[in-house]
């Protein structure tokens, strides 16, 4: 982080400077290091829904399921958040096993506008329920939310 410290923005606040952080942590991969930058950005701001949602991920990624789906939920209280923080869920279900669950949340995800249709053909999160019964419905209104 350090070598990549020269690149944070310096006419961002102190909480947009912690925000840039804990992102290049993620791209580094250090995942527990950006759940615990993400979880400083929301001691301050607890209701900041990005970093929520980027919790959520960074949580997922670190096969933390259940905390991903909490995260995520909370993300998703925000409408401008709702659709990516629901498709994090529906992911998270999906590898946990849970279809009806993530096909509920995919559901909810595309309703609130999520409408990336490629990623719901090629994310491998999602393999387990791409076969289930209701799958195809959601992913032609995704399709055809696109416009």
């Amino acid at each position: 982080l350090a070598e990549q410290y020269s690149l944070l923005n310096p006419s961002l606040d102190a909480q947009g400077r912690a925000m840039q952080q804990a992102s290049l942590l993620s791209e580094a991969k250090d995942y527990q290091g950006a759940a615990e930058a993400w979880r400083a950005v929301l001691a301050k701001s607890p209701d900041n829904s990005f970093a929520w949602w980027r919790l959520g991920h960074e949580l997922q990624s670190m096969g933390q399921m259940e905390e991903a789906v909490e995260a995520a939920n909370r993300a998703a209280k925000d409408p401008e958040m709702r659709g990516r923080a629901l498709y994090n869920v529906a992911c998270a279900r999906a590898v946990q096993g849970k279809k009806t669950e993530a096909l509920d949340a995919l559901r909810g995800a595309v309703e609130a506008g999520f409408n990336e249709s490629w990623w719901l053909k090629n994310d491998p999160d999602l393999a387990s329920i791409r076969s289930e019964p209701g799958f195809a419905a959601i992913l032609a209104k995704a399709a055809g939310d696109q416009g």
